[in-house]
């Protein structure tokens, strides 16, 4: 099941359309104050349309993986969902990290140098983490 009908009708809006201009503009940081139970749709509608990656940032890992699930039935199979997991191994183990999470990695790190539309969802410690 998806919503993508919802999604592109609430992208048309005056409201959302101002916020992609906002983006398209050359403004990389926008901060949208939402209540949680309307994240996933606003996100998803300011990413329809978008020729580029759209990364959103949550405070926890769990918090990222609830908000890829929502963001995937919001947008269906028209714009890729990824997310960007925390490293399992920390920097000092002498472990290797589990190999699904270094492709998962990898695969989001493609996706943005590639440029191709997709939004990447991810906590700030995945992020300060270096693959």
């Amino acid at each position: 099941m998806d919503l993508i009908g919802i999604t592109e009708t609430l992208s048309r809006t005056p409201a959302f359309r101002r916020l992609g201009d906002e983006t398209s503009a050359g403004n990389y940081r926008l901060t949208v104050g939402v209540s949680d139970a309307a994240k996933a749709a606003a996100i998803a509608a300011l990413a329809l349309g978008r020729k580029a990656p759209l990364l959103v940032l949550t405070s926890k890992e769990d918090r990222a993986e609830r908000l890829a699930e929502e963001l995937a039935v919001w947008l269906g199979d028209v714009i890729q969902v990824l997310e960007f997991p925390e490293r399992d191994v920390l920097p000092y183990e002498r472990l290797a990290p589990a190999p699904d999470t270094l492709r998962d990695r990898l695969l989001v790190l493609s996706a943005l140098r590639d440029g191709r539309p997709a939004v990447v969802v991810a906590c700030g410690l995945a992020i300060a983490q270096r693959t």
